[in-house]
């Protein structure tokens, strides 16, 4: 029966781990997100033709923009031309579905660490249940030795 609970005990204890990454993650989309929507706002609204874009891992190079429309993929590696606009209806949508998932997830999280402190009560009340049977037996045992030396007397 201990066994039981430890295991139970541990896929839960996984589980909410799991959850509370996976959490983490969405929480760090929606900040990059949040990012990219404040630099396009600030591309948009920019009346400089130059700026440092973005390579990845600290690198930059100097561009000339020759139109303010963002080439975005959309799936499947299909560019499409967007506006600055368009673009941030879709970062806004992107962060909405985040947030729902993050939802979903917190909600999870909660149900899991209910779970968690139902099995742990569960456990608790049966290994209370088992001591107090195992005294019953000890005091029978003490009681049917003090009754044998009463007898031998």
């Amino acid at each position: 029966m201990k066994e039981n609970y430890i295991m139970k005990l541990t896929l839960l204890e996984q589980k909410s781990q799991k959850l509370e990454e996976e959490l983490k993650g969405i929480g760090q989309q929606i900040n990059e997100l949040a990012l990219l929507k404040e630099d396009i706002k600030k591309i948009k609204e920019s009346k400089e033709d130059e700026m440092l874009s973005g390579l990845g891992k600290g690198i930059f190079i100097k561009t000339k923009m020759l139109e303010r429309e963002f080439v975005v993929n959309v799936g499947s590696n299909i560019l499409l031309k967007k506006s600055p606009a368009q673009v941030l209806e879709l970062i806004e949508e992107q962060v909405k579905q985040l947030s729902e998932m993050k939802t979903k997830v917190v909600d999870e999280i909660e149900e899991t660490n209910i779970n968690l402190e139902r099995l742990v009560e569960k456990a608790k009340k049966e290994a209370m249940e088992i001591q107090k049977e195992r005294e019953k037996e000890t005091n029978k045992k003490e009681q049917g030795k003090k009754k044998g030396k009463k007898k031998s007397r």
